[in-house]
């Protein structure tokens, strides 16, 4: 193996090695970080994990309900059986990945909405995009990237470093009750522009270790970089940014990169 080769090889291990080292210590924080868990509109409340992922499971109820309401929920079984299995086999490797969200209730629903995409929220609330996945035409390998990616951001709390960011920058937002601080980082066009750069390398990082995952399930990687050729594909602008997103064709470029940069045995891990 070549000096550089070898030297990249470690680099990575490292990389994945501090990225789950800096997730348990996410998960670690004390809940008593939170002046209320159950933070009503007049209760002052504390930035935490624990917070956000309170926060997570009633707006992903409250959604939920909507969906149902508009008979928009779960229409295709054989769609949510298909997305629950891979569920299935990509819970059990994050719960080696990551210990700490062993105790995580993960739940997954699927979405009729023609213009919702597939999302996770924090503490593993998955929502899958029936139309998404037709357009796209995806296979169960494809599904699993799409699936795992979405885990991803859940994994490395991406929500909760997006609240906080958001507070670093525009610390008068902690005046606000707590549902409509996070309706706020959602919406709000100016915080969404100042956040744009960090959401996207968070979107990098999810792509590689929803990547990661997906291969240490057992998914075929050749067959994960599918889903983002086809991304690239159906996209309007595929070698240009959206405001949240990096281009689809440099997100296939990375992984294309990083996948053949392993060795064989890094490939099967």
């Amino acid at each position: 193996m070549s000096r550089r080769r070898f030297t990249f090889l470690i680099t990575t291990l490292l990389g994945e090695y501090c990225l789950r080292a800096f997730a348990s210590h996410v998960m670690a924080q004390p809940i008593t970080e939170v002046t209320k868990v159950n933070a009503s509109d007049e209760e002052p409340w504390r930035l935490s994990p624990a917070l956000v992922i309170h926060s997570a499971a009633k707006r992903y109820q409250k959604k939920i309900q909507e969906l149902a309401h508009g008979h928009l929920l779960d229409r295709s079984a054989s769609f949510l059986q298909r997305s629950s299995s891979i569920l299935s086999t990509l819970r059990q490797q994050a719960s080696r990945d990551f210990p700490e969200t062993q105790a995580w209730q993960w739940e997954l629903h699927t979405s009729d909405e023609a213009e919702e995409s597939s999302y996770c929220m924090a503490g593993g609330k998955l929502l899958i995009s029936l139309p998404q996945a037709q357009r796209m035409s995806l296979n169960d390998m494809e599904l699993a990237m799409l699936i795992s990616h979405e885990m991803a951001h859940a994994l490395l709390h991406h929500h909760f470093l997006e609240d906080r960011e958001a507070l670093r920058r525009f610390p008068s937002l902690q005046t606000k009750n707590f549902e409509d601080f996070q309706d706020a980082v959602d919406e709000d066009d100016v915080i969404l522009t100042a956040l744009a750069e960090f959401d996207k390398a968070q979107e990098y990082e999810a792509d590689l270790v929803g990547f990661q995952l997906a291969l240490r399930a057992g998914f075929a990687g050749a067959m994960l970089i599918r889903f983002f050729e086809k991304l690239r594909k159906h996209s309007a602008y595929p070698n240009f940014d959206s405001k949240s997103h990096p281009a689809p064709a440099q997100r296939l470029q990375r992984l294309r990169t990083w996948y053949q940069q392993q060795t064989p045995t890094a490939k099967q891990a």
